[in-house]
């Protein structure tokens, strides 16, 4: 499975489009949105992504601490399928109802021609570091995809005290459920 699009849209639904193969050398595409928010890990692994778009977008560098990434646009193309990648980021503007939104370069881990990184052109290669903190953004996309959400906050403690209160209306504490007390 390989995702070619992670996405949180403005009302916080996570989009998701991957594909899989299809077992005659091609690929099947699937696609999901859903409201339920992921794990905190999903939504850092995205952040983290707005280091490389400041340094692919050659912006100052107090700007990390303005844009907020939302999206993630990934391409698979050549021989060995190498991955591509644009990084979307929006910046709140303060004399404006919309953000300034910002694609990054489209740049690839690899060179497609199959040369080694370091002999190609630095300047259509993702920087160092970027592939990783893409592929720990699938990985956190894959776990979101299997199930994995946000821990929600059930108080189940006070109903089960409020259950027992109602078992037990002298407040005895040595109730035991299926017993006298």
């Amino acid at each position: 499975m390989r995702f070619t699009k992670i996405k949180v849209d403005k009302n916080g639904k996570i989009g998701l489009t991957y594909q899989k193969e299809d077992g005659k050398d091609g690929w099947d595409d699937f696609s999901m949105t859903c409201a339920q928010p992921a794990a905190p890990e999903f939504y850092k692994a995205m952040q983290a992504l707005g280091y490389f778009a400041v340094e692919l977008c050659e912006l100052p560098t107090d700007y990390i601490n303005k844009l907020i990434v939302f999206s993630v646009s990934l391409s698979y193309a050549g021989p060995q399928d190498t991955m591509g990648a644009v990084i979307t980021c929006k910046i709140p503007l303060a004399k404006s109802n919309c953000p300034l939104v910002l694609n990054t370069p489209h740049k690839t881990d690899m060179p497609y021609s199959g040369q080694e990184p370091e002999e190609a052109d630095p300047a259509g290669l993702l920087p160092e570091g970027c592939p990783e903190a893409i592929n720990t953004l699938c990985e956190e996309a894959r776990r979101y995809l299997n199930g994995t959400r946000a821990q929600t906050t059930i108080d189940i403690a006070k109903d089960i005290i409020n259950d027992i209160k109602e078992l037990n209306p002298d407040g005895q504490t040595s109730f035991i459920a299926g017993k006298d007390a």
